[in-house]
């Protein structure tokens, strides 16, 4: 359908200038999304990630990525109580609590 010109006057328009005008995000839409809100960004040259303050988002030779961060170590916490030892998710801080175990996680 050819348009006539409703489209560009905030009028309802079917015509096929809207497929045209279609909007897609950007290939680093997400890293910079997190760029913009504090995250530290990564780029990626001859096999190495470093650090950058100021990324060039128009790609060239570049891959980005958002900084992984460590991620927290898990522990169960141990007990002893009545001659049972039992392990726990959470630390209940009692009298009875002997140590944490670190959980190792693939």
């Amino acid at each position: 359908m050819p348009c006539n010109g409703d489209c560009n006057q905030g009028r309802e328009c079917n015509c096929e200038c809207k497929k045209e005008t279609k909007m897609t995000k950007h290939k680093w839409y997400k890293e910079i999304q997190a760029w913009s809100e504090g995250a530290e960004i990564e780029a990626l040259k001859a096999g190495i990630w470093f650090t950058t303050d100021y990324p060039a988002w128009d790609g060239g030779e570049y891959q980005f990525r958002i900084k992984p961060q460590p991620k927290q170590p898990k522990y169960l916490y141990a007990y002893y109580r009545d001659k049972v030892y039992f392990l726990q998710d959470k630390d209940a801080s009692n009298r009875y609590y002997i140590g944490k175990i670190e959980v190792q996680d693939d």
